[in-house]
């Protein structure tokens, strides 16, 4: 570990912030809410205003993750020295106080040393001694946080950039950089500069947004699956037809059509289009898909777009080749399988738990593909074609899979040809609307169900591994039934939205 990172000595500050009179339930601001931020602002504003208890808990798959995260941290932590600051429990200005004593007494580190300055709360995994002088004597500390991801993300960047600001306040001296600590990477180092400067314009969001000077509303998207105020949102979306029922249209543009006066679904749904492309509200293109989607849910069915019917084979060979999130550059699964009139035949679904199993997985696939190699490739989302080039680069014995990266996206050829009422377009959501399964508690997570398998052990592995599977057999039947409806509605005769 570096011992005399550079410092500058005129840290920019946290912007001073009163939460008092916003008749808020908390009016602390930590990392955690920063994180959040990032994926929905909407959720931070009811974490602020509303009661804890209003809130679901976290899924059972989210748990054991968290679980998980907890339990990498103290595996870390028992391996290293560290003081620890004590103080009664949500007493931070004593916690503050200590952690500032500590680090004045010079210990190398300081395990969740608490930095605070109302409104702000940070409780930062290590503080490591560095020696450069500081306002605490002839030494000055950096922040590292512990993560159990295999990859570091801006979210992540942001909270240390978080903590920092807060350190520098404390000892009157920033550091240039900062570290996060992950499974496989005991330090990855970043610069603090550009992350400072997000955090900041972040910071100056959240402040408009609990002032109530920037709207604050729901907007549908994966992550409301899993979010704990999925059961007060997701009603209220539904209440109002919101646009962000439509699929993959953003905040931004959803925006745009508010601004436009189109408020909701059924407004969308009856505006001129004429009227909305003479005022560019979005592009044309986007402009018919928003509408025929929109009479789609408004009516309850599906409606077919101005394009050519797809070709599509009549015997299919639908595969996927998923990149695992916890474990960057990896695949967590692949899959495949016949589908041939409506009807799944000889599935395979290789669950991969290690380097070993992936190149076993690999070769399955590519007997897969020799034994059918009449019927066309399908598959569905861009991640498994790209995943599967990539792969390919370096493994010369699988160039029977070559063909795969030019297969036909059912995904593309489904948002091409044809509009459907549900609010997003993966093969979970599309097999609700088709009736083919029931919702699954906490949202479809079958990456983080199977990464709880393989963490876990006996019985409980086993059920994990059980959800999964049951998971991707329920995939292999909607893509079927998909493929027949694109078939049924884009044939001639067929009618047009």
């Amino acid at each position: 570990m570096p011992s005399a990172p550079a410092f500058v000595l005129a840290p920019p500050r946290l912007p001073e912030l009163s939460l008092a009179g916003l008749a808020l339930a908390r009016e602390t601001i930590t990392g955690t809410h920063l994180h959040t931020l990032h994926g929905c602002p909407h959720e931070v504003v009811l974490d602020f205003r509303l009661p804890k208890s209003d809130k679901l808990p976290a899924s059972e798959a989210l748990a054991a993750l968290l679980a998980r995260g907890r339990a990498f941290e103290a595996e870390v932590v028992r391996a290293l020295e560290v003081v620890e600051p004590h103080y009664p429990k949500g007493d931070f200005v004593t916690g503050a106080a200590e952690t500032l004593r500590l680090m004045r007494e010079g210990h190398p580190l300081i395990y969740q040393g608490v930095l605070f300055r109302a409104p702000y709360l940070g409780i930062a995994d290590l503080l490591r001694r560095v020696e450069v002088p500081s306002a605490l004597g002839g030494h000055a500390y950096e922040v590292i946080d512990i993560k159990s991801s295999r990859k570091a993300k801006l979210e992540q960047q942001v909270q240390v950039a978080f903590y920092s600001l807060l350190l520098g306040e404390a000892q009157g001296l920033l550091p240039t950089h900062g570290a996060l600590w992950l499974r496989e990477a005991p330090e990855e180092r970043f610069a603090l500069d550009d992350v400072v400067w997000t955090l900041l314009d972040q910071l100056d969001e959240l402040s408009a947004l609990l002032r109530g000077e920037q709207e604050s509303r729901p907007h549908r998207s994966s992550r409301c699956d899993g979010c704990g105020w999925r059961e007060r949102c997701l009603p209220e979306l539904e209440r109002s037809q919101d646009l962000s029922l439509l699929a993959s249209l953003s905040r931004s543009r959803a925006a745009r059509l508010r601004a436009a006066k189109i408020s909701d679904v059924g407004a969308l749904a009856a505006a001129d289009p004429t009227a909305l492309l003479r005022r560019r509200v979005l592009p044309p293109a986007s402009t018919r898909a928003l509408q025929a989607q929109a009479r789609a849910r408004r009516d309850g069915i599906s409606v077919r777009l101005e394009a050519e019917p797809p070709a599509l084979p009549a015997r299919a060979l639908f595969w996927a080749a998923e990149p695992d999130p916890f474990r960057d550059g990896r695949l967590w699964l692949v899959r495949a399988a016949v589908l041939e009139e409506g009807v799944v035949r000889a599935p395979m679904v290789h669950l991969i738990a290690d380097d070993h199993d992936e190149a076993q997985a690999l070769r399955e696939l590519a007997r897969f593909a020799e034994a059918h190699a009449d019927a066309g490739a399908l598959h569905f989302g861009e991640r498994s074609a790209s995943t599967l080039a990539r792969l390919l680069a370096t493994r010369p014995e699988l160039a029977s899979l070559e063909r795969f990266t030019r297969s036909q996206d059912l995904r593309v050829l489904w948002l091409a040809h044809l509009a459907h009422p549900v609010a997003n377009a993966t093969l979970y959501d599309l097999g609700l609307w088709l009736g083919l399964r029931a919702p699954e508690e906490g949202g479809a997570f079958p990456a983080l169900w199977w990464e709880n398998a393989r963490e876990s052990s006996g019985a409980e592995r086993e059920r994990w591994r059980a959800r999964v599977e049951r998971f991707e057999q329920a995939e292999l039947a909607t893509a079927a039934r998909l493929l027949g409806e694109l078939r049924a509605e884009t044939a001639p005769g067929a009618s047009r939205g």
